[in-house]
This record gives C-alpha cells, structure tokens and sequence, in this order.
C-alpha cells in the first residue's frame, strides 16, 4: 500500500495555494479505508500536510490524472503500473512518472502479518 502522485521532471511538489501559504495535500482514499489512511498520515495533527478525501475506486486514477487529488491510495502490483501505462498511452514524452511513497513505516505502522 502506498500513496501515488505524479511528478515531472524539474518540478517541487505544490505545496502552496496561490497566495503563498503552505496547503495540505489531498490525498484520495477508498470511501472505507478514509479513516486507516487518516490514521497512517496523522491527519488529525494540527500540524499534518494531508487532507484524506473518499475518492471512489473507479474513479480515483482519474481524479490524480486530472489534478482533483495530489496522490491517491495505491497498490504497488497494480494501479502504479496502471498509471505508468496510462501516462505513456497518453504522453509518451511528458517527463511525468509516478511517485510511489511507501506507507509501511509512516508514523510507525508496521506490517503485522505472521
């Protein structure tokens, strides 16, 4: 599991609204794991840089593709891939790849199984 977002070569992460100061980044999440993904990203910290909004499953490649989220809730095996292929179909030679941030380890999750 992961958080994915776009980024493209040369560019920071937005993480200012127009007026200068620092914006939370969205993230989109599952409508049923909106409250595990809070939990992982401490959003309820006054000092947390993520909002978690549901996003639905069918459309939440879209809605990061469109710019409607900073990243989404991902997996790994199969919307990263996904993503890398809808972004060479679509502009093979746009610089933009898939960030992947790992959620394993933030804010001291752990992968409990065993």
């Amino acid at each position: 599991l992961c958080l994915a977002s776009l980024s493209k070569e040369g560019e920071e992460e937005k993480t200012k609204n127009e007026g200068g100061k620092e914006r939370k980044l969205v993230v989109g999440a599952h409508e049923d794991t909106v409250p595990l993904i809070n939990r992982i990203l401490n959003t309820s910290s006054s000092d947390s840089k993520y909002s978690v909004i549901a996003s639905p499953r069918s459309s939440k490649n879209t809605d990061l593709l469109k710019g409607n989220v900073d990243s989404i809730q991902a997996y790994t095996t199969t919307e990263v891939p996904t993503l890398e292929r809808i972004l060479q179909q679509q502009q093979p030679n746009n610089n933009i790849s898939v960030k992947v941030d790992p959620l394993e380890g933030m804010n001291n999750t752990t992968n409990s199984s065993g």
